[in-house]
């Protein structure tokens, strides 16, 4: 009648990195607009090497992923007649 706890996890791991990914796409499109539309025109302009992005990427999944650590283990933790009360 329910679900398995694999596909509850399986939900929760799709979610955060869904969510992360969204994240870190807006705040690199908009560091690239910030650093496009200030090019020329103030000293905030500013060069990113490639490995700031990536970096920036693996500190965001990651965090996403032990964010979701901790849902799973309250999801995997409850009682199944409880969220039903």
């Amino acid at each position: 009648m329910g679900t398995s706890n694999g596909t509850l996890t399986r939900m929760i791991l799709l979610q955060s990195i869904t969510v992360s990914m969204i994240g870190y796409g807006i705040g690199i499109g908009l560091m690239a607009l910030f650093g496009t539309l200030m090019v020329g025109k103030s000293e905030l302009s500013f060069w990113t090497p490639w490995p700031v992005p990536l970096i920036a990427f693996i500190a965001v999944v990651l965090v996403g992923l032990g964010a979701s650590l901790i849902s799973i283990f309250k999801v995997l933790r409850v009682e199944p007649a409880t969220v039903f009360r």
